[in-house]
C-alpha cells in the first residue's frame, strides 16, 4: 500500500505505525499487569481456603467478642485504605487517559492531521468575509 503513496506521505505512515506501536505495547503491559493481579488475588483466596481447612475448629470472632472501641479503629483503618486505594485508581485512570490522549495527538499529528486544530476565535462582533 505505500508504494502507491507519493514519498511524502510514506515516513507519516512510518511514525504513525510507530505511535500504535507504543500504544500497543503500553496496553500489552496493562492486560499484563491485570493478569498478573488477577492471578494473585486467585492465589490468595486459594491460601485462604486452605488456610480454614487447616484449622476447622478455629474459634470465628464474632463482631461481640471485641470492644466496640478496636471495631470502630479498625473500620477507620478500612475505610482510609479504601480511601487511598480510590484515590489511587482514580489517579492511575487520570494518567491513562491523559496517556491516551498524548498518542492519540501524537499518532494524529504524525499523520498530518492536528486533532485539535481550530480556526482562532474572532473577537466579538467580527464575522469572517
Amino acid at each position: 500500500m505505500q508504494d502507491h503513496l507519493p514519498p511524502t506521505q510514506q515516513p507519516d505512515l512510518s511514525e504513525a505505525d510507530k505511535w500504535r506501536r507504543r500504544y500497543e505495547v503500553e496496553a500489552q503491559q496493562r492486560r499484563k499487569e491485570y493478569a498478573i493481579a488477577q492471578q494473585t488475588i486467585q492465589q490468595l483466596r486459594a491460601e485462604v481456603q486452605q488456610l480454614c481447612q487447616l484449622r476447622p475448629n478455629a474459634p470465628v470472632l464474632s463482631p461481640s467478642s471485641q470492644p466496640p472501641a478496636t471495631l470502630q479503629t479498625a473500620l477507620t483503618q478500612a475505610e482510609a485504605e479504601r480511601d487511598r486505594l480510590a484515590e489511587a485508581l482514580a489517579q492511575e485512570q487520570e494518567a491513562h487517559a491523559r496517556t491516551r490522549d498524548n498518542l492519540i495527538g501524537a499518532l494524529s499529528d504524525a499523520m498530518g492531521h492536528p486533532a485539535a486544530a481550530k480556526p482562532p476565535a474572532l473577537p466579538e462582533g467580527r464575522s469572517e468575509r
